[in-house]
């Protein structure tokens, strides 16, 4: 499960989102707005939004999301390659 920690109106989360929808993998929005003490809690001395979890590691903002997507859809690909041969 990803967990994207945002806004409603953040280019980032927005962006965030969209690919986690693109490439269909499994994701929730929890809004900063609506719970600003949860956010501040999980990620005490954090200001910027998006931070997002995956797994269950905090692994950053947009740009880490991308790399890790990146990676994951990679993996999908290679190990369906490799049962095709």
């Amino acid at each position: 499960m990803i967990t994207i920690f945002g806004s409603k109106n953040c280019y980032g989360c927005i962006k965030s989102k969209q690919l986690l929808e693109i490439a269909q993998l499994e994701h929730e929005i929890i809004y900063v707005e609506n719970d600003p003490e949860q956010f501040r809690t999980t990620f005490p001395g954090e200001g910027k939004i998006p931070q997002i979890i995956w797994e269950g590691e905090h692994i950053g903002g947009y740009l880490e999301l991308a790399e890790k997507v990146n990676e994951t859809l990679e993996n999908e690909l290679k190990q369906s390659g490799e049962s095709n041969d």
